[in-house]
């Protein structure tokens, strides 16, 4: 008969991702952020103000503004489900936000539930697929996923507990998307990234975040969900 104690840890151990991703953001329940947002590449726009709300149950309003205080463009999403209005376009997109034919018409291939994920701290997806990768010296693990179309990486600093970079590579090994977290400090005792810098293709269109203003753990009490006015075009990925 295997002892109690023996039997706990056994199962502690085979229960989940490694304890270096799976405490990633863990000091983060809900947040609110604002700042600015700029692209380059097919896509020219700089220093768009933005904000995001996002709640206990990684449900998650992005806001997109624009000249003259107007709302160029609205996400909400949860797990299974998002909606996506542009407003300047007077269209929607709404469906799964891991259908493959959204994937093929977003800027980044990047879905925002990850981009959410990585903003609050967190591993994108599911977090079990990552594992350790070469031993390194510089305080930093790296974790990787291979699957049919690639490799994916997140670089973890151990010592704060937070990601460093995402990226992920083709089979060839060309960069399709890489994440880097950077001017990290402190905000109500937990470490989060301040800018976050995406490119795409070795730079062929680029993204960045500059976030201003970061409030973590209060109370979300506004609506997140986002209405689709009934005179725009929608697209339904499924």
């Amino acid at each position: 008969m295997i002892p109690l104690l023996a039997l706990i840890v056994l199962l502690n151990n085979s229960s989940g991702s490694d304890p270096a991703i799976r405490d990633l953001g863990i000091g983060v329940k809900t947040m609110k952020v604002s700042g600015t947002f700029s692209t380059s590449g097919d896509q020219n726009l700089s220093g768009l103000p933005f904000s995001a709300l996002m709640d206990t149950s990684d449900a998650f309003r992005l806001t997109i503004g624009g000249p003259f205080g107007i709302t160029t463009a609205r996400m909400w999403a949860e797990r299974d489900t998002f909606v996506f209005v542009n407003y300047l376009m007077q269209e929607a997109h709404e469906g799964r936000p891991d259908a493959k034919s959204l994937q093929r018409v977003l800027p980044f291939p990047l879905p925002a539930s990850y981009l959410m994920a990585l903003m609050r701290g967190k591993a994108p997806g599911n977090s079990d697929r990552f594992s350790r990768s070469e031993p390194r010296t510089d305080g930093s693990v790296l974790f990787e996923y291979h699957d049919t179309s690639g490799v994916e990486y997140l670089l973890i600093d151990t010592v704060h507990s937070l990601i460093r970079q995402y990226q992920r590579k083709g089979l060839s090994g060309e960069i399709q998307l890489d994440v880097a977290f950077k001017d990290v400090s402190e905000v109500s005792s937990v470490q989060l990234a301040h800018v976050i810098d995406i490119s795409v293709q070795d730079k062929h269109q680029t993204a960045s975040f500059r976030i201003e203003h970061i409030t973590i753990n209060e109370p979300i009490q506004e609506r997140l969900m986002v209405d689709i006015p009934p005179t725009f075009v929608r697209t339904s990925y499924r």
